[in-house]
C-alpha cells in the first residue's frame, strides 16, 4: 500500500462508469485489487443508494467493507458495520416554500423519495417536457447515451406546479431552459437564507440545492473521523459541481478529463484519459497503488 494514501473516493458518473453508465471489465478488476492491497474504496455519487447498489455489488465493495456516499453526502452506508448515517434533509415545509421560489424565478422542481421521481413544472418547460415525452423513444434508439439519460424523466410523475408534502427530502433539483433563470434563483436563495443551503452545479441548465452541511467533503471527512485517517490520505476523483469541494479538501483531487470547462478550470490534477477510456484506473495505475 502506499505509504501517503489510505483511501479512494470515486464519483460514478463520468467518472468511474462510462458515459452509457457502465462500469469496464478492467475498472472491475483494478478496483478490487486496490480494495484486497488494503485501500477502502468509497462510491460517493448524486445517486440514490438503491441506484448505487449495483455498481458496488460488481466492485465487491460489501466484502472488501467499503462504503457508499449517495445523494451529494446526505446518507452514507458503511459496509464495514452496515451502518446508516444521515446529516440534515430539507424539510416538507422548506421543500414546498423552495418550489415556490423556483416557479417565481421561471425554474422548475426536480426530487425524489420512496415512491418515486416527481417533477414540479412550470409554464414554458411544460410545453418542451410534453413534446419531449413523445421522443424519448426516439432518443434513445438513435442515441443511446442520450437514451440512457432519460430513463428518470420518463418514469417521473408529475404533480402540480404547489405540491403539499408529508416528508423531508435529501436534495432538490432545479431546472430551467435558460442559464439566467438558475443563476437568477440562487442568488435570490442565499440572499434570503443566507448559509442555510449550499448549490451544487450541474450544468447551464441544472443545479442541485442540499442543506449547508450535506457534501461529499462533510461525508468524507465523517468518514476519516470514523476510521481515523486524516484528508491528506484521501485521492478523490469526479466531474462535477458536487465533487468540487471534495477534490479541494482531499490529500490528492483528481478531475476526469471529460469534466465541464467550468470544471477543468478550477481542477489542482486532471486525468489524461476521460471516463469512456478508463481514466479513472489509468490515472491510479500511473501512482504506483
Amino acid at each position: 500500500m502506499h505509504e501517503i494514501y489510505r483511501m479512494i473516493v470515486c464519483d460514478l458518473d463520468n467518472t468511474l462508469v462510462d458515459s452509457k453508465k457502465q462500469l469496464s471489465a478492467a475498472t472491475i478488476q483494478e478496483m478490487i485489487r486496490l480494495q484486497e492491497k488494503g485501500y477502502l474504496l468509497v462510491i460517493a455519487s448524486g445517486r440514490f443508494i438503491h441506484e448505487i447498489e449495483p455498481v458496488a455489488k460488481a466492485l465487491q465493495i460489501e466484502e472488501h467493507h467499503g462504503i457508499i456516499i449517495a445523494c451529494n453526502g446526505f446518507e452514507i452506508y458503511d459496509k464495514k458495520d452496515n451502518s446508516y448515517h444521515r446529516f440534515t434533509p430539507i424539510s416538507a415545509k422548506e421543500s414546498e416554500e423552495l418550489i415556490r421560489f423556483a416557479k417565481s424565478k421561471h425554474c422548475c422542481t426536480y426530487l425524489y423519495d420512496e415512491d418515486g421521481y416527481y417533477f414540479i413544472q412550470t409554464g414554458s418547460i411544460r410545453r418542451i417536457m410534453r413534446i419531449a415525452k413523445h421522443l424519448f423513444p426516439l432518443f434513445r434508439k438513435l442515441h443511446p447515451k442520450i437514451g440512457h439519460g432519460i430513463d428518470r424523466y420518463e418514469q417521473m410523475q408529475i404533480l402540480k406546479e404547489e405540491p403539499h408534502f408529508e416528508h423531508s427530502f435529501q436534495k432538490l433539483c432545479f431546472l430551467s431552459h435558460k442559464p439566467k433563470h438558475i443563476v437568477a434563483l440562487e442568488t435570490a436563495i442565499h440572499r434570503r437564507y443566507g448559509r442555510t443551503y449550499q448549490f451544487f452545479y450541474e450544468n447551464p441548465f441544472v443545479s442541485e440545492i442540499t442543506k449547508s452541511d450535506v457534501s461529499k467533503r462533510h461525508a468524507v471527512e465523517y468518514i476519516c473521523q470514523k476510521y481515523g485517517y486524516e484528508m491528506k490520505q484521501v485521492i478523490a476523483f469526479g466531474d462535477n459541481g458536487n465533487d468540487l469541494l471534495l477534490l479541494e479538501a482531499a490529500g490528492h483531487g483528481v478531475t476526469m478529463k471529460n469534466a465541464s470547462r467550468y470544471i477543468r478550470a478550477q481542477a489542482n490534477h486532471i486525468t489524461e484519459d476521460t471516463c469512456d477510456e478508463d481514466g479513472v484506473i489509468h490515472y491510479l495505475k500511473k501512482m504506483n497503488l
